[in-house]
């Protein structure tokens, strides 16, 4: 089967969040649901940021630190505010539904805790990919691709895929708490980001 475009065409020029369509005119960015704007640049939130934070992913807001606090549809799975923050990194992914299965595909995000902006994993094991699906309640597409050949194969061989990017903010990998994460962590400059594929499975 052939995969939506929002699956073939991820593109720094849309945040990562869309795939950019080239109209004759410089192109526009076609965004994924949970974000709006030009760039796709700004999250889609259903309830205001607790004080003190500003909104960061859909339905999450970050706080001084870079610690993030969960609202709207989120709200429970994270700090409702500032105070009550946690050190674990928040990870995101982009949403989607393919052939009635949900799933998550896109460049792995978390927050640059100094500067407070969003910056992607560079590089991913299946460790981390295990690790972060089964947060989702999803399983990993590498998982299911050793193990089932069949099921979703041109989901599995994106997986495998890789974006490229320019003047993007990217930390090399996954950190497991904001205490472990220096300045010098980060990195804007052309490099290749990998993708992440997780799976709702019967």
């Amino acid at each position: 089967s052939t995969l939506p475009l929002a699956l073939q065409g991820l593109s720094h020029n849309c945040s990562l969040h869309g795939y950019f369509v080239e109209d004759g005119e410089g192109g526009v960015c076609d965004c994924n649901s949970e974000w709006l704007g030009a760039r796709c640049e700004i999250p889609v939130m259903t309830a205001v940021c607790p004080a003190g934070s500003s909104p960061i992913f859909p339905d999450v807001c970050v706080c001084v630190g870079g610690y993030a606090v969960t609202v709207g549809a989120h709200a429970g799975e994270g700090a409702s505010d500032c105070d009550s923050a946690s050190m674990t990194p928040w990870y995101y992914t982009l949403p989607h539904e393919v052939n009635g299965v949900k799933l998550l595909f896109g460049v792995l995000e978390t927050i640059n805790p100094f500067t407070r902006e969003r910056a992607a994993v560079r590089d991913l094991t299946s460790a981390n990919l295990t690790q972060f699906c089964s947060l989702q309640g999803l399983t990993s597409a590498l998982f299911i691709a050793s193990t089932n050949t069949e099921v979703l194969s041109p989901l599995f061989r994106r997986s495998l895929g890789y974006v490229q990017v320019t003047n993007t903010s990217w930390i090399s990998s996954m950190p497991s708490s904001l205490s472990d994460v220096l300045y010098s962590s980060f990195a804007r400059n052309d490099t290749v980001l990998s993708t992440v594929v997780c799976l709702d499975m019967p």
